[in-house]
């Protein structure tokens, strides 16, 4: 059994610690991927006008961001984050459309990609399934793989000038049964649909580099619960 609530109930019992961290680097440091998005680099750069859809599941809708559950820091998901960020450092005007539902996987990615994603005509679209797809009963890694590679292509023909970026999840607690699945191997079939106009963003490695730092607790967490 695990502890768990959306809504206040974790963000009215956190602690907010300010530290100076240790000197060194993650094992892991993202490289520029903006070569695999060039139309949309270019119109960036130039300050046209750019749309970008968001879609996936809860992480990108948002669930529990402190913005939306009116708490501090009181952040927006981070779809509207990215709009804001690339707003600032290329001073144009960039829209973000977030189209993402929590709880969905690649099957209804499918099903939606056209009114969900490919009639907003977006510059860039970002695709963020995987997390409800590799339970463990989940989608095998060339099965998702295979999911993602008809939703790019359902938006691409109804949307030709789309460029792609497609997101490595991130991975739940490995204590919890039923959760954890294929979700770490889904990286690696996604970087095979890497091509001209598709770019790759991993926020796998990214967790798992700051995990190799900060081991969740939730064992103990739950071990001390149940002394209780």
């Amino acid at each position: 059994y695990s502890l768990f609530s959306e809504g206040h109930f974790f963000h009215d019992r956190q602690l907010a610690v300010t530290y100076t961290k240790k000197s060194g680097t993650l094992s892991w440091q993202p490289e520029y991927a903006g070569r695999s998005v060039p139309k949309t680099i270019a119109k960036l750069q130039n300050k046209e006008p750019v749309k970008i859809v968001l879609y996936g599941d809860s992480i990108s809708a948002g669930a529990n961001s402190s913005g939306l559950m009116l708490t501090t820091p009181f952040l927006p998901p981070f779809g509207a984050l990215l709009g804001e960020q690339l707003r600032r450092h290329y001073g144009g005007p960039v829209e973000v459309i977030n189209t993402a539902v929590g709880g969905m996987a690649t099957g209804w990615g499918i099903q939606n990609a056209l009114v969900r994603a490919a009639d907003y005509k977006p510059d860039l679209c970002i695709i963020a399934f995987g997390m409800n797809d590799g339970g463990e009963k989940g989608l095998k890694p060339g099965e998702f793989g295979s999911n993602i590679a008809r939703i790019r292509h359902l938006i691409s023909e109804a949307s030709p000038e789309t460029e792609f970026i497609l997101c490595a999840t991130t991975i739940p607690n490995k204590i919890l049964k039923g959760f954890f699945g294929y979700q770490d191997q889904y990286y690696d079939v996604l970087k095979e649909l890497e091509c001209a106009g598709t770019a790759i963003a991993s926020f796998y490695h990214l967790q798992k580099a700051l995990l190799e730092k900060k081991a969740p607790k939730a064992k103990e967490y739950i071990l001390s619960i149940s002394k209780c």
